[in-house]
Order: C-alpha cells, then sequence, then structure tokens
C-alpha cells in the first residue's frame, strides 16, 4: 500500500472477502470450503491497512490513541455479537445461512469503503520493501514493542481457545451458560479499548500509568490459579479483570510502534500484524500443554506471560527515557 496507494488495497482485500465468503456459503465439497476459508483470512487482513490509514490521517499520538480505541473496539464487536447471532442462523436455517449473512455485510462494507474512503498514503518511498521491513524491526524499541504485542496477543488467544472448555469441562457450566461468560469476557475486552481511547494521554505515558495495574492482574492470576482456580466467580473476575486491563497498554503499543514510520507505515504494519500473530501462536503454546491441569494451569501460564510482559515494558520504558 506504500507504492500502489492503502485505498487499491483495501478494496482488493474487501472484495475477496467477499468472494471467498461466497465460496464458503455455496462450497459443493469439504476442500472448496477450506480454499474459502483460507482466502477469507488473507481477505481478512485488511486490519493492517486500517492502522496504516489511522497513521496517515493522526500525526499526533493522543489523536491516534482515540480513533484506534473506536477502531478497536468496533473490531471487538464481532467476538460479542457473532456467536449468538451466527448459532441462530445455523439452528434454523443450516450452516450456510451464517456465511450468505456475512457475504452481504462484506459487500455492504466494500459499497461503503467505494464512496467513502479516500487515498491517504503518502509518496512512495524510495527504499525497496526489504530495506523497509529491515528499518522496521532493527530499532531496539521497536522490536521489543512486537514482542510485547505478541505476549499481550497470546493472553488473548488463550482466552479466546481455552475459556469455553475450561468453563464446560472443569466448571461444570452449560454451552449456553459458556456462551454467555463468553460473551461477559468480549464486553470487558472493548470496555478496556474505550478506556484507552478516553485517557488522552500519549502511548508512553499510557504504557507507564498501567504498569502497576498490570502488575495487580499477575498477582490475581497467579493466586487465583494456585489456590481457587475451581471457584467459578474468582476465575470469572480474574479473566475479565485480566482483558479490561491488558487491552489499554496493548493500544498503546500499537498506536506507538508506527509513530517515525509515516512514509513506510503499510509496510511496518504488515510486519507488526504478521510478527504479532505468529509469534503470539508460539507464547500461547505453553497453554495448550497445561489444559490438563484445567483452569488454574491456564491462569498461572497467564500471569507468566503477563509479568514477562512487565519485564519488557520497563525496558522499553527506560530506553525511552535516556
Amino acid at each position: 500500500s506504500d507504492h500502489i496507494g492503502r485505498r487499491k488495497v483495501l478494496l482488493f482485500l474487501q472484495i475477496l472477502l467477499v468472494l471467498s465468503t461466497m465460496c464458503c456459503a455455496c462450497a459443493p465439497s469439504y476442500h472448496w470450503f477450506v480454499l474459502g476459508r483460507a482466502l477469507q483470512g488473507t481477505g481478512s487482513s485488511s486490519g493492517a491497512i486500517v492502522l496504516a490509514i489511522t497513521r496517515d490521517c493522526y500525526d499526533k499520538e493522543e489523536e491516534r490513541m482515540k480513533v484506534a480505541g473506536l477502531v478497536f473496539a468496533c473490531m471487538l464487536l464481532g467476538p460479542l455479537i457473532a456467536p449468538p447471532i451466527g448459532g441462530f442462523l445455523a439452528t434454523r436455517f443450516g450452516w450456510r445461512s451464517s456465511f450468505f449473512m456475512l457475504t452481504g455485510v462484506s459487500s455492504s462494507i466494500f459499497l461503503c469503503s467505494c464512496f467513502l474512503v479516500p487515498e491517504t498514503s503518502p509518496k512512495a518511498p524510495k527504499s525497496s520493501y526489504l530495506a523497509a521491513v529491515w528499518r522496521t524491526v532493527a530499532n531496539k524499541n521497536r522490536f521489543l514493542s512486537l514482542l510485547l504485542m505478541a505476549l499481550y496477543k497470546s493472553t488473548f488467544s488463550i482466552l479466546d481457545n481455552n475459556n469455553a472448555f475450561m468453563l464446560e469441562s472443569f466448571l461444570g457450566v452449560s454451552i449456553q451458560q459458556a456462551s454467555f461468560m463468553v460473551s461477559i469476557l468480549a464486553v470487558s475486552g472493548a470496555s478496556g479499548v474505550v478506556a484507552s481511547s478516553l485517557l488522552g494521554r500519549k502511548p508512553v505515558e499510557v504504557m507507564r500509568l498501567t504498569m502497576p495495574v498490570v502488575f495487580i492482574v499477575a498477582a490475581c492470576d497467579l493466586l487465583v490459579g494456585l489456590f481457587s482456580s475451581k471457584n467459578l466467580r474468582l476465575y470469572l473476575a480474574c479473566i475479565c479483570f485480566q482483558h479490561f486491563v491488558i487491552m489499554v497498554p496493548n493500544v498503546a503499543v500499537n498506536i506507538g510502534f508506527l509513530q517515525d514510520l509515516d512514509d513506510i507505515a503499510g509496510v511496518a504494519s504488515s510486519v507488526q500484524t504478521a510478527g504479532v500473530f505468529s509469534m503470539a501462536s508460539i507464547f500461547a503454546l505453553p497453554a495448550l500443554l497445561s489444559e490438563k491441569q484445567g483452569p488454574g494451569g491456564m491462569l498461572c501460564v497467564l500471569a507468566t506471560i503477563v509479568f514477562l510482559s512487565l519485564l519488557f515494558t520497563s525496558v522499553i520504558l527506560r530506553d525511552q527515557h535516556c
């Protein structure tokens, strides 16, 4: 998008999402369905372009914090409203109906983008793609920020993938109750994102401000994981508190990452997205190995990751202070 424009790449990814979703809805076989889902993943990567567009439009970090908070909150609406709607459609009209509905929603978003999204990319950079990638990751603080975002993302992935299983298998919760509790977790995360947009501070200030609270989160995870992991109320309070708190510095680090990369924001945001998702999957592996230990094992893994994120945050803040 740095070379050919944000708008062109965004519209291409959105039309790809429309076509791939329709492919899933009309898939005559398992292989076509898998192909459609794979292309859906590619089409859904437009989030990286949205980050670059935000960087183009808002130069001040405080303004980007406010706008990005609202953008991230909108992204979290999916996990909040999709399960009940998708479950109802699949039960009433069959599993294909969910994909037909998503095709309609994606098409509407694509049409809105055609008329409403302008080109925001600055002039094409003189550096090559590889040079831009190297410039993005060669900076020590920026690389540490990438690791920090991956740690935050791994906590979200662990909760997204394991929470319902823990509730049903170890805490005796029914499927309907688990769905409701998953929605509560999504609300907690969305509330944290909104809170980050209301602070009105620079990303570095937000990171410094939230460090003591993040430490409390890690301590709560560890204590509940070791001594009260089978208490449903404590477990829910612990993970909702964590989801709310971690979202605040997560938004801050995401915004600060692109601060000095306005001329290569497209490449930088793609490196950011790819790096965070790939490293987060590695950081989340211990949670899979601890599944047999139940909620206690998962909470201890989360506590370890959050403590590690505090270490990275302190190094980043120290270097920036110097």
